[in-house]
Order: C-alpha cells, then structure tokens, then sequence
C-alpha cells in the first residue's frame, strides 16, 4: 500500500487528480460527440419524413370540376385577378424574396434565427480571453458549434417546407390552368354557337365585345400563369440552392464528428497506455485495452441503435399526435367510450415504457455488477500473476543451489576416491609404514638428537669463552 502523498509507479496525487481530470475531459468529449451524431441522425429523419409529408400534401390537393362553373352562369366572370390567387401570392412574395406559410401569410424565415445566432456568437466573441479559461473556452466552442448546427438546421427544414409549398402549388395551378383553358375554350365555343345560332340583327355588336374582353382576360390569366410559373422556377432554384448549401454544411459536420470520434478515440487509447495501476504500478496491457475499445465499440452501437429506434418512434408519435390532432379538428363529435378506449391503450403503452425502463435500469446494474467483478478478479489474477512469478524465481535460484551443492557432492566424493586410493597404493608399496619398532627407534634418535644438540651447544659456549681469554691475554 502506498501513502497518501506517493503511488508505488512513480505517479503523485497531482498526477492522478491530472488522470481524473483527462478521463474528465474524454467523457465532455465522447457526450458531445453523441449529440452530434444524435443531432444528424434526427436531421436525416426529419428529411425523410419531410420528403414523406410533401408527397402527402402533393397528394392531398384536390382539382377544380369543370362543373363548379358552367359557361353562361351570372357568378362565372372569366378567370380570377392575378392578386386573389394564392398561387400568384406565392409569386408575389416570391419576387419580393419572402417565404408563404401554410395559411398564405408573408413571413421571413431566416432575419430572426441568423440575426438572433449572430448576436448570441459576436457577444460570446466580445468576452475576453484572458478571463475565460481553457474549459470554458471549449465548451462555448462546442455551444457555438452547435448553436450553428441548430441555426442551420432550422434554416434548411424551413427551405424544404417552401420547396413542398411551392411544387404543391406550382401542380394546382398547372392544374387550375388546365382546366380553366378547358373552361374557356368551351364557353367560348358555346358562346360561337349561341350567336351564330340565335344572332339577330343589332345584337352583333353586342356580343363581340363580350368576346373580345373574355380573350383579353384569358390572355391575362396565361401572362399571369406564365409570371407565376418563373416565379416557382426561381424560387425552386433558389430552394435548391440552399439545400445544397446546408447538405454540404451537414457533410462538412458529419466529417468534423467523425474527425472528433477519430480524435477521441486516439486520445482514450493515448491516455489508456499512459496510464497504470494504482497498486501494482505496472502500464496496462495492449490486450486489455483493445479488448475495453471493442466492449466500447459494441455498447455505442447498441446506443446508437438506441437512440435511431428512439428517434423513429419519437417522430412516429409526433406523426400520430398530429393526425389525432386532426381528426379531433375535423370529427368532433366522437363518443366517449373512444376516448375511453384511447386512454386504456395509451395506460397500456406506458405500462410496456416503464417495463422496458426497468428492464434497463436492471440490465444496467447487472452490467455495472459484472464491470465491478472482472475489475476484481483482474486486480486478484495480477495479484496471483505477480506472486507466481516470486515463488518461481525462489524456486530458480533454489534449483540452482540444488545443481550447485549435487556438483560440490560429487566432486567431494571424487576426491574421497582419489585419496583412498593413494592411501591404498601407499599402504601396498610401504608394508611396515605402522611398525612399532621404527615408531621406537625414531623416538629414540629424536632424544639422541636433542641430547647431541645440547652437546653442540656446551661446546659452542666453551668455544666462546676460550676466544674470549684469548683475546684478553
């Protein structure tokens, strides 16, 4: 165990609170990550469905009956003024540079979002440097990208609900013109036919005029279908335009998410290998850090299966809200026990959410239960790991003393063999070696030496002496 200040791999607190943090920072990063991809994901299916409900809405106009109005009827007086259609208010506003909603009133679609997104962006810019720090410049960043992903999302849904609008008119009044023409050639011929039949004298210049101010306005509606027709085609290429525009915004911010997940990932991986146990000390290995990004892998698949099967049924319930909607507008005397029965089935639906909510939160706990017991019994196995690798570096070095003490053994014994056999010979070439007779004998030449030594001596000190009166006389 280590101390509250040092870690047994060299790391202090600074470090690991410096670990926290990054690991901190991988999780911001991998949450906004999500809620890029959840936001084009909803963006792709809002498309779809958009292009769904325009081909709806296509269908859903009716056309004029060419027996509404009959030629010779007080009420029929020639085609409509180009200013009470709502096809030539689309015109109208299309020149003008404006966008028609649904009930044919003016409206701008983009002053108010950009202008409120520029401002919002220039007074987050006019906020000093010096005051904000690293992480909060990061995340106004990452709220501005995503204000601009908004922005431009909104933008591009609006573009689309004026092309729908548009096409859908351009078809009625190809249509109305259609069968206005038809209209007019019949009551013009009708009218032929009633002169040339019934034409008396003074009436004919009666009817000629009538005549000859139907064409002017039938003129008029052809000049006005024509004005109309540039008008859609403008305005469709300029729908186009800005489609294209906010699809190629959309892939630039497909690629920065998938340039940020690329990055992300790197930088986990990166964190991962620089990165050990706390009581071991030792790095991570590589196969457990691949094995962790494809548990990862898998598990954001399933969430972003998640969160597309959320989003369809998201949508499909907005879809179906709307068509209630509807037709409680258009049926309202529906009886009771409707109701009544829309009430059990909509109890019965969110008896099934909360099951399946449980059903989660189950699956969660398991999952962090089963996280929490490989982490133990990876910490014990390393434990185990570690002290196998002692017992057999002991059990090395003692079959190494073993080896060792069986070589000193054997060379001892060689030795004993040796000498044996030298007393052996010794003992064969001198028979009389343990003799007590030589043990006595040597003894007594030892004596006559010693005695023959003090001898010597007597006679070295006489020597002496005798040179010594010599030499005074």
């Amino acid at each position: 165990m280590s101390s509250s200040t040092d870690i047994p791999g060299g790391q202090s607190e600074d470090d690991h609170t410096q670990s926290r943090e990054e690991a901190q920072q991988v999780n911001q990063l991998e949450n906004d990550v999500r809620g890029a991809e959840t936001e084009v994901d909803q963006e792709q299916e809002t498309m779809v469905e958009a292009s769904g409900e325009a081909r709806e809405e296509v269908e859903d106009y009716e056309v004029i009956d060419s027996e509404d109005c009959q030629p010779g009827e007080e009420s029929f007086e020639g085609p409509p003024e180009a200013a009470e259609s709502p096809g030539d208010q689309l015109v109208e506003a299309a020149f003008k540079g404006e966008a028609i909603d649904v009930e044919g009133t003016a409206a701008d679609p983009f002053t108010e979002d950009i202008n409120g997104n520029e401002k919002e962006i220039k007074d987050a810019d006019a906020v000093p440097s010096d005051a904000i720090s690293p992480s909060q410049n990061s995340d106004r960043l990452k709220v501005r990208q995503q204000q601009e992903l908004v922005a431009l999302t909104e933008q591009r849904n609006r573009l689309e609900d004026m092309l729908r609008q548009a096409r859908a008119r351009k078809e009625r009044l190809l249509k109305d013109r259609d069968a206005v023409e038809a209209r007019t050639a019949q009551w013009i011929d009708l009218e032929k036919k009633k002169n040339q039949e019934g034409e008396k004298p003074g009436e004919e210049g009666v009817a000629e005029p009538d005549i000859k101010v139907t064409d002017h306005k039938y003129i008029t509606l052809l000049h006005s279908v024509h004005s109309a027709r540039l008008g859609l085609r403008e305005q469709e290429d300029r729908s186009t335009k800005a489609v294209d525009d906010l699809r190629a915004v959309l892939e630039d911010k497909k690629a920065k998410v998938a340039e940020c997940r690329d990055a992300l990932r790197e930088f986990k991986r990166q964190v991962a290998r620089n990165s050990e146990y706390v009581r071991s000390g030792k790095k991570i290995p590589l196969k457990v850090i691949q094995e962790v990004e494809d548990f990862e892998l898998d598990k954001n698949s399933e969430v972003e299966e998640a969160r597309e099967t959320h989003i369809t049924l998201k949508n499909r319930l907005t879809k179906l809200e709307e068509e209630l909607r509807k037709k409680d507008q258009l049926a309202e005397g529906l009886h009771l026990i409707d109701f009544e029965q829309l009430k059990i089935e909509n109890q019965t639906l969110s008896e099934k959410i909360e099951e399946r909510q449980e059903q989660v939160q189950r699956l969660k706990k398991k999952t962090v239960t089963t996280i929490q017991v490989l982490a133990h019994m990876r910490e014990k196995m390393q434990f185990l790991e570690k002290r196998g690798e002692i017992i057999h570096s002991s059990l090395a070095e003692l079959d190494k003393e073993l080896v060792g003490q069986r070589d000193l053994i054997a060379k001892t014994k060689h030795d004993r063999d040796e000498y044996r056999t030298e007393n052996d010979r010794l003992r064969e070439q001198a028979g009389i070696v343990d003799s007590t007779l030589i043990t006595k004998d040597h003894e007594n030449r030892k004596g006559r030496v010693a005695e023959l030594k003090e001898i010597v001596a007597a006679l070295h000190g006489n020597h002496e002496r005798l040179l010594n009166y010599v030499a005074k006389r």
